[in-house]
């Protein structure tokens, strides 16, 4: 006797068969790797071979061709069944939702990963969220502990794709730390941002990064009064970025180091830092938000220096009404403002800046500054 499988059976088959092999392609490690201007994204899906602080080797599906993404190039990376919370993690850290990332971090502790890179990713941000925190909050001893945290994230995860982030975060807690410190302390921390952080940072194997660490280098020794060695860092910096501006990045970087070398150069001569500066604005594009704040908080400076409080306080004026999207640079604009209203003797207006200060960074080193009435 015969036996004749129904039809529907068939199609109940091919489904359960095309479902497993959709299954199939999805269980795949995703890495988000920005486009060469740093704007876009696109999502590659393979399997993570090897990992290293310079890249992440992808062996691709289908087929089997292995890609090698560049570390700085790299948004995210999702692992084949990691789990939920650890995917959520990255937008909560990095968008600024700390309470939110704190508690997933809780939960992936208490959950015990036991695959090394998604320990590592946990690790990252835990130690990232920390020091994040830290900085928001201003308190020194905080300041301190997230960055001996750092230190030992950048010791056991010399592998990681994250490495030269740590090292660029340390070298950031380091100057907010100088910032908060008693004096005569002050360069000794510089000091570690240039030596355990920048010089490190200039190591890695990217133009975009070499030129960013050489301003942040520049910027501490101008911090340190190293003003001569300063010029020399931005010199460095604008050299490695010429001939190369057709990157977005680099130029603006080129820019920002040209804003940066002119506000040292404003140190010993105001006048021709102002000049320096003025030529810097009238050449860049207005709409790039972040050189016009840097831009118009180095040239307020160099009016102070040159004893013009009020053309300073106009330039704090215009990051305060313009550039506010840049929050770290508005911060500054806002301290500055509360101190200027002051000595031009407009008490209310000072109070305004103070108070919208207070509002809207309240755990910034700015905020702390003017708490302590710096």
């Amino acid at each position: 006797m015969s036996f004749r499988i129904p039809h529907s059976a068939f199609r109940i088959l091919a489904a359960a068969i095309l479902v497993l092999c959709v299954a199939g392609e999805a269980a795949a490690d995703q890495v988000r790797q920005r486009d060469a201007k740093g704007s876009k994204a696109r999502t590659r899906n393979g399997k993570v071979k090897e990992v290293s602080k310079t890249e992440v080797q992808l062996q691709l599906t289908p087929g089997d061709q292995i890609a090698k993404i560049p570390a700085n190039e790299i948004e995210t990376i999702s692992y084949d069944g990691q789990p939920a919370d650890l995917g959520a993690l990255p937008t909560a850290a990095r968008g600024g939702n700390y309470a939110n990332a704190n508690e997933l971090i809780r939960k992936l502790t208490d959950a015990g990963l036991t695959d090394p890179n998604m320990k590592d990713e946990l690790e990252f941000y835990k130690m990232y969220v920390q020091a994040k925190t830290a900085m928001t909050s201003g308190k020194l001893v905080d300041m301190k502990t997230a960055r001996e945290t750092i230190d030992k994230y950048m010791k056991t995860s010399v592998n990681s794709w994250h490495y030269y982030e740590a090292v660029e975060l340390l070298g950031e807690i380091c100057l907010e730390i100088a910032a908060v410190e008693v004096e005569s302390l002050r360069n000794s921390w510089y000091k570690m941002a240039i030596e355990e952080a920048y010089t490190r940072l200039a190591q890695a194997p990217w133009d975009e990064t070499k030129i960013r660490a050489k301003i942040s280098r520049a910027k501490a020794q101008h911090l340190s009064k190293e003003i001569d060695a300063a010029v020399a860092s931005y010199d460095e910096a604008l050299k490695d970025a010429t001939g190369k501006e057709s990157d977005p990045q680099i130029a603006s970087l080129m820019l920002a180091a040209r804003v940066g070398k002119a506000e040292v150069v404003g140190e010993k001569s105001p006048n021709e830092g102002i000049r320096l500066v003025q030529e810097i604005i009238a050449k860049a594009d207005p709409e790039d938000s972040r050189v016009q704040a840097v831009a118009a908080l180095a040239i307020a400076r160099c009016y102070e220096k040159d004893n013009k409080p009020k053309d300073a306080l106009l330039n704090y004026l215009k990051v305060d009404v313009l550039y506010f999207s840049q929050q770290q640079y508005h911060a500054e604009a806002l301290y500055n403002l509360s101190r200027l209203w002051n000595t031009l003797n407009n008490p209310e207006r000072a109070r305004e800046a103070a108070t919208t200060l207070r509002t809207r960074y309240p755990g910034s080193v700015w905020a702390a500054k003017l708490g302590a009435g710096g």
